[in-house]
């Protein structure tokens, strides 16, 4: 049980130090300022500053580690979904859905994120708060 946790950690860490910043109309990494979706005006800005963590992501991929129930998922071999959440204007975090075939990790991956009540500084374009989608692929080894 421990290893499935720790070996959960290692591949979220590695597989997300990617992607935390992902575009949300293409899906492509982007560093720096650029172009994102604002969902609540329909239209594209230039992020100014990129949302973070307190403790910055590793310590939210830690959170969603602990989190996760291993013992809720069934399978036998590696398990992916790709988690996608809102970061709002007040930093709570909304729409958490999962992408992924073994629906027991998907549903376990939300439940871990829906646990983390810390919430987020976030983005902001032109000195205003934004809400921005936040893109994570994370991946089990059973």
């Amino acid at each position: 049980y421990m290893m499935k946790k720790i070996l959960l950690l290692v591949l979220i860490s590695f597989v997300n130090f990617s992607y935390a910043q992902v575009d949300s109309l293409s899906g492509i990494v982007q560093h720096g300022p650029q172009p994102k979706y604002d969902e609540t005006k329909n239209s594209q800005q230039i992020i100014d500053k990129s949302p973070e963590f307190p403790g910055g992501t590793t310590k939210f991929r830690e959170l969603i580690a602990k989190n996760v129930d291993t013992k809720k998922i069934k399978g036998s071999d590696v398990v992916k979904c790709e988690l996608k959440f809102f970061i709002e204007k007040d930093g709570s975090i909304s729409d958490i859905k999962t992408i992924g075939s073994n629906s027991d990790f998907n549903r376990e991956v939300v439940n871990a994120v829906s646990k983390i009540k810390k919430k987020w500084q976030p983005a902001e374009s032109k000195g205003e708060k934004i809400r921005y989608q936040y893109r994570i692929p994370v991946t089990m080894i059973f």
